[in-house]
């Protein structure tokens, strides 16, 4: 925890509202068998006793107050702005960290100085048999998936390995690599810069691996299930940020069938769901925000040390969803009608 000497591990978490979630990761971080760590809290205006909970539990804890939601990405750049540790440790209000989880990350990075970052095997809170992620991908459509969401946890994912990014609801960073990145991007807001982030790091020849036998349980969405609207438009909006900031482009072109077939899913799904304004919104959005998002890209493509082979062969060729399953549910709800 934190004292005047600098720790090995900064745990920073974003938080909003989170009275209710934040006594049960408080609770696991107490237990940490690597207990070498300082806790950075960056508050998003929260109007519950968030704040109260976490003095109390961790009275050495680093309280950064913000005066108004500033979102998941600017709440994580502030935390980091006060962080000391040579790990930084990104953790969601809404989880429970098994005892060796720190202690697993840690010794994994140190006996590989090659990689930049790892990420914990997170299970669901409610049902710990069940997968809610083992490392992100991204798809040649543009679409970024859980790998092993809603799996029954058999062993399949018990293997270090390389992953594309890291859920940063429970993630490692090197302190190195968060500075030369500049942090994550700001416009994002939340949704999706964490695999933005681990796209950019892999464009600088960076890498991670999913560390299995560190181990988080997640209740996903426990501060975001009132929003689902919101959600959904920062989902799609933050998908073509990312694609047009990350893909060189020799894969935008060749691409663009592909992610083409992203946009008819996510026009069809909000017509079946009844949240297309917001899917028209998030283009209106990301339309205007091409000169920012252009000058953000030619930086990224002028730092990039892959070639755009290198980055096809990091991107998932599989569809994360079922196009056909998406077309029959629609035309099935419009016959309801």
């Amino acid at each position: 925890m934190a004292s005047d000497r600098r720790p090995k591990i900064s745990i920073i978490i974003p938080n909003l509202n989170g009275e209710h979630l934040l006594g049960a990761c408080l609770a696991s971080l107490k237990r940490q068998s690597y207990q070498d760590f300082e806790l950075v809290l960056v508050d998003n205006a929260s109007q519950d006793n968030s704040l109260s909970l976490v003095a109390s539990e961790y009275p050495l804890a680093a309280i950064c107050r913000l005066s108004e939601n500033q979102g998941f990405s600017r709440a994580v750049n502030k935390g980091f702005s006060l962080a000391r540790g040579a790990y930084i440790f990104l953790l969601n209000n809404d989880t429970e960290l098994d005892p060796d989880c720190l202690k697993n990350l840690n010794d994994f990075l140190d006996e590989r100085p090659d990689l930049s970052f790892a990420a914990a095997k997170m299970l669901f809170f409610d049902d710990r048999q069940i997968i809610n992620n083992a490392g992100d991908t991204l798809s040649i459509y543009g679409l970024a998936h859980q790998r092993g969401k809603g799996e029954l946890d058999r062993g399949q994912y018990q293997k270090a390995e390389p992953i594309f990014s890291a859920c940063a609801g429970g993630a490692m960073y090197r302190r190195e690599l968060l500075e030369r990145l500049n942090g994550f991007a700001e416009n994002f807001w939340a949704y999706l810069e964490d695999v933005d982030l681990g796209f950019r790091a892999q464009l600088l020849g960076c890498r991670g691996y999913l560390v299995p036998r560190a181990v988080i349980y997640h209740l996903d969405g426990g501060t975001s299930k009132k929003t689902k609207n919101l959600v959904n438009f920062l989902t799609i909006r933050n998908s073509l940020y990312l694609v047009y900031r990350n893909y060189p482009l020799s894969l935008l072109i060749l691409l663009a069938p592909c992610l083409l077939v992203s946009q008819v899913r996510n026009i069809m799904s909000g017509l079946k769901h009844h949240y297309l304004p917001e899917v028209f919104r998030a283009y209106r959005d990301f339309t205007r925000a091409l000169p920012e998002l252009s000058r953000e890209r030619r930086a990224i493509q002028k730092s990039r040390v892959i070639s755009s082979y290198q980055v096809f062969k990091l991107l998932s060729k599989k569809y994360p969803f079922s196009f056909k399953r998406n077309l029959y549910g629609l035309l099935h709800h419009h016959r309801q009608l």
